[in-house]
């Protein structure tokens, strides 16, 4: 929860439209919420960057679920990871200078799970 312009403000995920998962910002004082991501896809797993200037997120854009980034009014969105595998839960660092997430992939009949964590400077994994 952050607090802009004086209000208390959350991010979250929800298919309001019966379509598809969209990610939210709600000023909770007026209760009024307006979405960030507008397409059609799920859309999912908002995490605030501390400072609250910015929110990943995971979209399976790509054909799988994929990391990304954008500003704080849903503005500048941008893959984090680029892979085949499919990403999920970014939690940001306390210091916002890199983003963990849980990583998935199947081999034969066994799904293998790793935490990685993706340096936003240098975008090294």
């Amino acid at each position: 929860m952050y607090s802009f312009l004086s209000e208390e403000e959350i991010i979250f995920s929800a298919n309001l439209d019966n379509t598809d998962s969209e990610i939210y910002r709600m000023a909770l004082d007026r209760q009024l919420a307006i979405p960030l991501t507008r397409n059609s896809t799920e859309d999912t797993q908002p995490s605030w960057s501390s400072d609250g200037q910015k929110i990943a997120f995971v979209s399976n854009s790509q054909g799988q679920f994929t990391i990304y980034v954008m500003d704080a009014l849903g503005h500048s969105i941008h893959p984090l990871t680029n892979s085949n595998q499919n990403n999920f839960s970014p939690t940001w660092s306390p210091d916002d200078r890199s983003i963990a997430y849980v990583t998935a992939r199947q081999e034969f009949a066994q799904q293998i799970s790793e935490v990685l964590l993706t340096d936003l400077q240098s975008g090294m994994t």
